[in-house]
């Protein structure tokens, strides 16, 4: 009888920010993990000068949706930094992403509600904002820009779901099929150098 499959557990974390009055815009930003933030840790990651992302980082983008929202409109994350609350829940962030498109176009989009660049987190600042701009150069001109402040953002913007992906189901069966054959052939390869030094044996008395 086969064994289960085994599966993969994946944690997504979501941020559903504030629509911008009368844009009707906002931001979503979402990561997802091979293992869970955990209760009251504190990261920071990001791509330069080399990468600090962790191996269970498993990528994140920031995305703007709404009416006003220009269509498809989606940047990967480089930079990530947070909080976590004793539940778990991500209570502080900042997180960045950037994209450089064909035809000289660069974009970028961020949610920060606790801290500037460069400061710790948990200091609340002037400038916690969500923003996206789309730059068209160079020389850069804005073609975009889109700026709210979450001043009133709570660890309940963020959702954290838990998924398993399971190995397909063929997989430990022919995991068990290949440790048979395996063993087969060890024996027999066994069973060969005995009779070979059996036949040395009698030849020589």
């Amino acid at each position: 009888m086969a064994s289960a499959a085994q599966a993969s557990t994946i944690y997504t974390y979501t941020y559903d920010g504030p629509t911008a009055v009368g844009g009707n815009v906002s931001e979503v930003a979402q990561f997802s993990l091979s293992a869970p933030l955990g209760a009251n840790a504190s990261v920071k990651w990001d791509t330069a000068p080399t990468s600090t992302f962790p191996s269970a980082w498993l990528g994140g983008t920031i995305k703007l949706v709404g009416a006003g929202a220009p269509p498809n409109y989606s940047v990967n994350v480089t930079n990530f930094a947070a909080d976590t609350n004793s539940s778990g829940q991500i209570k502080n962030w900042y997180i960045w992403g950037q994209a450089y498109l064909p035809h000289n176009i660069y974009e970028q989009a961020y949610s920060i509600n606790s801290a500037a660049p460069g400061q710790p987190l948990g200091v609340l600042t002037a400038i916690a904002m969500d923003q996206a701009v789309t730059l068209l150069g160079p020389p850069y001109t804005y073609q975009y820009s889109f700026m709210i402040n979450p001043s009133g953002s709570v660890a309940s913007d963020w959702h954290e779901t838990v998924s398993s992906v399971p190995l397909p189901g063929a997989m430990p069966m022919f995991g068990s099929a290949l440790l048979v054959i395996g063993l087969m052939s060890r024996r027999k390869r066994s069973a060969y150098q005995t009779t070979d030094s059996q036949f040395i044996h009698e030849s020589r008395s």
